[in-house]
């Protein structure tokens, strides 16, 4: 549908590439770094769509009662990450910026 559009308003070179950002080789990009020319407009379609890439926020509640829970020394770190959500980075994060 967008590249349909886009043929629509007259994009001569439309470069699709359907692997994620995390994998090293990306053969449309790097064909595209080595056409593109001055002037011309790159539009990224997942940014486009209002995509955003990453994990998620750490909800505060979670991790307030993460923290909460690792301080009591009554719960083992797999069972605070359980219960809450937060990964043990996260946690010790957290825990170390206090």
């Amino acid at each position: 549908m967008q590249i349909d559009r886009l043929k629509q308003i007259g994009c001569d070179r439309i470069y699709e590439e359907k692997v994620s950002g995390i994998k090293r080789e990306r053969p449309e990009l790097n064909k595209m770094l080595d056409q593109i020319r001055t002037g011309d407009v790159i539009i990224n379609a997942a940014r486009a769509r209002g995509k955003k890439g990453g994990r998620p926020k750490v909800n505060d509640k979670d991790i307030k009662l993460a923290i909460k829970m690792y301080s009591s020394k009554n719960y083992s770190i797999s069972e605070i990450m359980k219960a809450t959500g937060v990964s043990k980075t996260t946690l010790y994060r957290y825990i170390n910026n206090k």
